[in-house]
């Protein structure tokens, strides 16, 4: 069996419950197609039964920080930063420092809980 095939069986019922290698072969093979081209963060693909999914994430963050060194005066704290994906471009950086574990912690929730209360209501906004 082709793709072209696996589509048309696909499409008028005829594998419902044929979950042979050769089919899955195939539909990893039109995801593999569909996908060549689109956003890395968004992609097709087949669940069990071969249910379609086309998921992914809009927005991601990132974050390093790194603690105190003690041989080296200018890394006397914690420090790192924060980064916002958009696709997988990066759109935001933020560097942050701070004294304590606990400190770096609850400035980088409270920054990225706060950004994200700012795009909510942008982001609603495009599906109104």
């Amino acid at each position: 069996m082709d793709l072209q095939d696996f589509k048309n069986k696909i499409d008028n019922r005829e594998l419902w419950g044929y979950n042979n290698k050769e089919n899955w072969e195939l539909a990893y093979k039109w995801c593999d197609k569909r996908n060549y081209n689109l956003e890395e963060a968004i992609k097709w693909s087949f669940d069990c039964g071969f249910k379609l999914d086309f998921d992914g994430n809009l927005l991601s963050v990132f974050s390093r920080f790194y603690p105190p060194h003690k041989s080296h005066e200018d890394y006397g704290k914690w420090h790192g930063s924060v980064t916002f994906h958009l696709l997988g471009d990066e759109i935001h950086k933020e560097e942050i420092e701070a004294n304590t574990l606990d400190e770096i912690a609850d400035f980088t929730e409270n920054y990225v809980k706060s950004k994200i209360e700012e795009l909510k209501p942008i982001i609603k906004g495009c599906f109104n």
